[in-house]
C-alpha cells in the first residue's frame, strides 16, 4: 500500500487506507512524500558501477553496526527501567495542554471534507510527547522536560 501513487489514485487503497488511518496511523505516523526525483549518478563503466554501489553497502553496514551496538547499551539502561513510567514535569505539561489546545483550534479551520488532515493536527501535541519521551530516554532521563518538548 506505501505509494503515493496507489494511497492518492486507487480508490480501493484509498478507502482501506482512510480506515486504518482513521483508527489508529494517525496517532503513530509521520507521512511524507517528496516530490522530487533523486539524479542517479552516471558511470563511465560497470567497475565504478560495482566499485560505487559496495562502498555505498559496506557503509550503511557500518553504520548499522554502529547503531546496534549504541543502541543495545541504551536498551540495557533501559531494561532496567521497564513499567516504570517517565514523569512529565509540570512546565512541560503546562506546553502539551497548551499545544493541544492551539492544534484543536487550528483543525477547527480546516474544511471538515478533509477529517483525516483534522485529526492528523490534532494529534501533533501527542506525537510531540512521545518523540520527547523517547529524547528523555535517550538522555537517560527520568522525566520529560522542557528542553526534550522543544527540541523534538
Amino acid at each position: 500500500m506505501g505509494s503515493p501513487e496507489n494511497i492518492l489514485f486507487d480508490e480501493a487503497v484509498k478507502k482501506k487506507f482512510k480506515t486504518e488511518f482513521t483508527t489508529k496511523l494517525a496517532r503513530r505516523s509521520f507521512f511524507n512524500f517528496n516530490y522530487f526525483e533523486i539524479e542517479e549518478p552516471s558511470y563511465q563503466n560497470i567497475s565504478e558501477l560495482l566499485k560505487a554501489e559496495i562502498a555505498m553497502e559496506d557503509k550503511a553496514r557500518d553504520l548499522n553496526e554502529k547503531y546496534k551496538k549504541e543502541f543495545e547499551n541504551l536498551a540495557l539502561e533501559q531494561i532496567k527501567k521497564v513499567g516504570i513510567p517517565l514523569e512529565v514535569d509540570k512546565e512541560t505539561r503546562e506546553l502539551v495542554i497548551l499545544y493541544k489546545k492551539y492544534n484543536s483550534e487550528k483543525a477547527a479551520l480546516v474544511n471538515r471534507q478533509y477529517p483525516i488532515t483534522q485529526l492528523v493536527i490534532m494529534h501533533l501535541y501527542w506525537k510531540a510527547l512521545k518523540l520527547a519521551g523517547a529524547l528523555a530516554l535517550i538522555k537517560n532521563k527520568d522525566s520529560i522536560g522542557v528542553t526534550e518538548y522543544k527540541e523534538q
